[in-house]
């Protein structure tokens, strides 16, 4: 089978961003769409690939775009839960720095130990990484379509990432995945074998 190319793209600025001025935000099951600036950057990103089909969050500020633009070039799109973004359970949606004012230790805690724990009634991130990267096996195996593209959520790519370079699920905050980043993955087949392969990460593509 020949290679093929996987553009996982993170979605674009969204309202929550806007509201709290910047600061940084815990975004996770909150639903907040994308603002006109964010949809525009993913535009522009999205029309300078070669797309066949697409898959998607089923948050709002990933699968607003992704029917949209699977609707202009006329391919399959693809909802997936499973992609959507880690559950920061109490901290959904909150600006950093107020957690920091408020739980600092629990904060720390999640940040130095992520695999220990989780923010309150939040998901753990194993649980997370099994999910997104189950799903993500399930894309890859896909027979006939050459070039797709996944919208996803910075934790998401993240996940993805970390799993085909080796890394250890801890590193994972090492790697930056700004909004509409997006990162080219080439996938190798041998009979049941995969190989996915790092071509490009950044933005713009």
């Amino acid at each position: 089978m020949k290679p093929k190319l996987f553009y996982l793209l993170r979605h674009g600025r969204t309202e929550d961003t806007d509201s709290l001025q910047d600061r940084p935000v815990f975004q996770g099951r909150t639903d907040t769409p994308l603002t006109r600036e964010g949809w525009q950057q993913m535009q522009q990103v999205a029309d300078a690939l070669d797309i066949q089909q697409v898959f998607s969050s089923s948050l709002q500020r990933c699968a607003a775009f992704a029917q949209h633009y699977s609707n202009q070039k006329q391919i399959p799109c693809y909802i997936e839960s499973a992609l959507q973004e880690l559950d920061f359970g109490q901290w959904d949606g909150r600006a950093i720095d107020e957690i920091q004012q408020t739980e600092a230790q629990a904060l720390h805690n999640f940040w130095s130990d992520p695999l220990s724990y989780a923010p309150p009634e939040g998901e753990m991130l194993e649980d997370f990484n099994q999910r997104v990267i189950e799903c993500w096996q399930k894309i890859i195996q896909e027979e006939t379509i050459q070039n797709s593209l996944l919208v996803i959520h910075g934790g998401v790519q993240k996940v993805i990432l970390a799993h085909i370079l080796e890394m250890p699920l801890t590193a994972i905050h090492n790697i930056e995945v700004p909004y509409v980043c997006c990162s080219a993955i080439k996938v190798y087949y041998n009979g049941d074998e995969t190989k996915a392969t790092l071509k490009q990460h950044g933005q713009p593509v």
